[in-house]
């Protein structure tokens, strides 16, 4: 029964869990205007007019902090439904192509760091008073998505969303119980398609304008672990080695976002989003046109 408890903490603590904000449906309509080209998009003034006239970039940052991602195992002896609450924060780069003001490509690049608060009730013979706590290393992140303008009427906007994320996380040591893994190779990756709508609110002769909306989205997330190490306690010889650990998936398909982008003369903007159901988490992204 103890091995089986040790069992169960390393796996709740080895895996790697993110999330995705839904980002705002207007996003790829919003900024229309560079800080260094002012284009027209979608206009031709010239004989040498082309397509490509219609492309336009944007930079900026994505900060995404999970406060509770809600997994569960998919097969025994680990129970569904007793896994513990997850602290998840991403810094990543964001870069986005963008044709016609109407659909937009983009890219995410950056490293996220993990806590896992281990508090299933399996844990309390061994840790009564306390519960044990899952370091992870800082890791390299990547996701690529796109947005898609559905229907634009007078201020209201129609948007959908989609974007995949993958991730190769590496558990650090488990608190309390002085464990840690000398080697471990797990895979996580997530999808998610979400569908929103946004009103827009100009100010000081249309320079600053603020854009709320609302969004649902349908999202998977399941991570696979290969082949975990032997694992040491400090101090001591090997606890178990070669673990194979069975796999982790999202408790819920379903969720919703509520947000709102803060833009300056349609070039730069921030957008602060919450999410909730499927998971509970608060992102903020900066963006500028060139």
């Amino acid at each position: 029964m103890k091995k089986l408890t040790l069992a169960l903490l390393l796996f709740v603590a080895i895996t790697k869990v993110d999330a995705l904000p839904v980002r705002n449906p207007a996003d790829a309509a919003l900024y229309r205007r560079g800080l260094f080209f002012n284009n027209e998009c979608c206009v031709a003034p010239d004989a040498c007019f082309s397509w490509t006239d219609n492309l336009s970039f944007r930079l900026g940052f994505s900060g995404d902090y999970v406060f509770d991602r809600k997994m569960e195992t998919d097969q025994t002896p680990y129970r569904p439904g007793t896994l513990a609450q997850t602290k998840i924060y991403t810094s990543a780069g964001y870069i986005a192509l963008n044709y016609c003001n109407c659909l937009e490509l983009f890219s995410t690049l950056g490293a996220t760091r993990m806590e896992w608060l281990l508090i299933d009730p399996m844990l309390s013979p061994l840790f009564p008073s306390q519960s044990p706590t899952a370091v992870f290393k800082s890791g390299f992140s990547w996701g690529v998505g796109a947005n898609l303008i559905c229907l634009q009427c007078d201020y209201f906007t129609v948007g959908l969303e989609g974007e995949y994320f993958q991730t190769h996380p590496e558990l650090s040591y488990i608190t309390l119980t002085g464990i840690y893994p000398t080697q471990s190779s797990i895979t996580y990756h997530e999808w998610q398609v979400g569908a929103g709508i946004s009103s827009i609110l100009c100010f000081c002769d249309n320079a600053i304008s603020i854009v709320p909306y609302l969004a649902i989205k349908v999202a998977r997330a399941k991570s696979t672990q290969k082949f975990v190490g032997d694992l040491l306690r400090f101090g001591s010889p090997v606890v178990f080695s070669d673990i194979v650990l069975p796999s982790l998936r999202s408790t819920h398909w379903l969720g919703y976002a509520i947000g709102a982008t803060f833009s300056l003369r349609e070039a730069i903007g921030i957008t602060v989003e919450g999410r909730w159901v499927d998971e509970t988490a608060l992102s903020v992204n900066g963006t500028f046109r060139f």
